[in-house]
């Protein structure tokens, strides 16, 4: 008789266990995918626009909660649904221009000591970025398919969110 009770109890315990597993996977699933779905994003950058700040390859988490600031490097998709990485130039309110080769932002050139070279002599018209857009440049300026091609882009239907972390070739907290 004990040996039976032992066994009964022994089931029960098993049975509660897996129970409590498959409740505790359920759970893990389900939040990772709240947080994917609505706190973070993954993304591998592909190809050499934000030289050298980060490089071909790497892969990022950005942030869906954070709002962009002048500086901060960014997830935006483009007209044909193509996520990028660039460097936040310009707000809403804000004049971008660049004449030879020389970016101006609000009639004030930009220094910026993080992109790969200076720009090419080139001009860019000067242009005042709409509401709830931002402007948005590859450090890899030369080479870089930005806002100088796509225009501004709108916060609401494709900013996707703020890089907070760069890791694979270099690992780095934004």
């Amino acid at each position: 008789m004990e040996i039976e009770n032992s066994r009964v109890a022994r089931k029960k315990q098993n049975q509660t266990s897996s129970k409590e597993w498959i409740f505790s996977f359920a759970f893990a699933i389900i939040v990772v995918f709240l947080l994917r779905t609505f706190v973070v994003g993954l993304a591998i950058v592909d190809g050499p626009s934000m030289l050298n700040t980060i490089q071909d390859g790497d892969r990022i988490v950005y942030s869906k909660l954070s709002k962009p600031d002048k500086g901060d490097i960014v997830v935006v998709v483009t007209p044909d649904g193509t996520k990028i990485i660039k460097r936040v130039i310009g707000l809403e309110g804000d004049t971008v221009e660049i004449q030879n080769g020389i970016l101006y932002v609000n009639g004030k050139e930009k220094k910026e000591d993080y992109i790969m070279e200076p720009m090419f002599d080139y001009d860019y018209e000067k242009i005042t970025v709409p509401k709830g857009k931002i402007f948005v440049m590859g450090d890899n300026r030369n080479i870089s398919a930005d806002s100088r091609k796509y225009g501004t882009f709108d916060l609401k239907d494709h900013y996707e969110g703020k890089v907070v972390l760069e890791f694979w070739n270099n690992f780095k907290l934004y």
